[in-house]
């Protein structure tokens, strides 16, 4: 397995490792912001879950969900919604633990980040985001890359209306490698205190998880199974109605994979609409018997007459 806790797993329990912060970046407005998890109990984030940055004509928002020692921890809102108002920012989900962040590189007008790009260890790239344009007179390249040698754990910066700098907190793997790096790259680096990462919690927490989400998976297609044979009782139109939305959610996720929160939300939702139905079948129960009961009294009515 190619993957850097993966190294260390089964050897150590828990791994103490150097942590440095890099950058910011970019413009001095906005106000400052830290999320490099100093409260966390591994004495900071031990890495990058998911990542929702808003694209515009310049780095409009974003979001991160941290991960401390295998639990998930959603950081806030930078910025604002721009052209994602309607449509929702889109989410970038990485397979922590194997997947890590090492390299990230952008450019600044000196004000705010006009384009932003991410590469994880198994060479996938997040992004980009922003507008590089064609005239970039004033603008700044800023770029490090960590490959073999560190991964970024956390985040910083300075947002208002829109992101205004970025920095980065790294977890260093291999201080030798990193340090050189840095310096062939031009890269100052400041040091922060030490991360310690309990790598045999991490991959539980990774499997609980994991069976987690083939409960939930299972469910919800129990579920719907149900659901739809409710439907079917109910009328063929309703049937074929429901379907045909359940199938445009799935072209929606365009194959994405569910994240756990996503399925406990569908989850809670299919039950919701499974009383629903359930209630709609008692109504159609009781209705097809007062249509019965309605019958026989006019046939006997009838009957009594002739």
């Amino acid at each position: 397995m190619h993957t850097y806790l993966g190294t260390f797993i089964g050897v150590l329990m828990v791994l103490t490792l150097q942590r440095v912060k890099i950058g910011p970046w970019g413009g001095t407005g906005g106000h400052a912001w830290d999320e490099g998890g100093h409260g966390a109990s591994a004495g900071g984030y031990t890495g990058i879950r998911r990542m929702s940055i808003g694209s515009s004509w310049c780095v409009s928002s974003m979001l991160f969900e941290y991960d401390d020692n295998g639990k998930r921890v959603e950081g806030t809102l930078k910025g604002t919604l721009q052209g994602e108002r309607d449509n929702g920012i889109p989410e970038e989900e990485l397979d922590f633990h194997g997947e890590v962040l090492t390299h990230m590189c952008g450019y600044h007008d000196n004000h705010l980040i006009r384009w932003l790009q991410f590469r994880s260890n198994r060479n996938r790239t997040f992004g980009p985001y922003g507008n590089l344009g064609e005239d970039k007179a004033g603008w700044t390249r800023f770029e490090v890359s960590m490959e073999h040698s560190g991964s970024i754990v956390g985040f910083c910066g300075r947002s208002g209306n829109f992101t205004d700098a970025i920095g980065v907190y790294v977890a260093v793997w291999n201080p030798e490698r990193f340090y050189d790096s840095m310096r062939r790259q031009g890269v100052r680096v400041y040091r922060a205190s030490p991360l310690r990462m309990d790598l045999r919690r991490i991959e539980q927490e990774k499997r609980e998880e994991e069976v987690e989400r083939g409960r939930l998976e299972k469910e919800i297609k129990e579920l719907r199974e149900s659901l739809q044979q409710l439907l079917l009782k109910l009328g063929v139109d309703v049937a074929q109605q429901y379907q045909e939305i359940v199938q445009q959610v799935e072209r929606g996720r365009q194959g994405k994979r569910q994240t756990i929160e996503e399925l406990q939300v569908e989850h809670e939702q299919l039950e919701r609409e499974g009383r629903l139905f359930l209630l709609l079948q008692v109504q159609h129960e009781q209705q097809e018997r007062e249509k019965r009961l309605l019958r026989q009294r006019t046939h006997h009515w009838w009957r009594n007459r002739l």
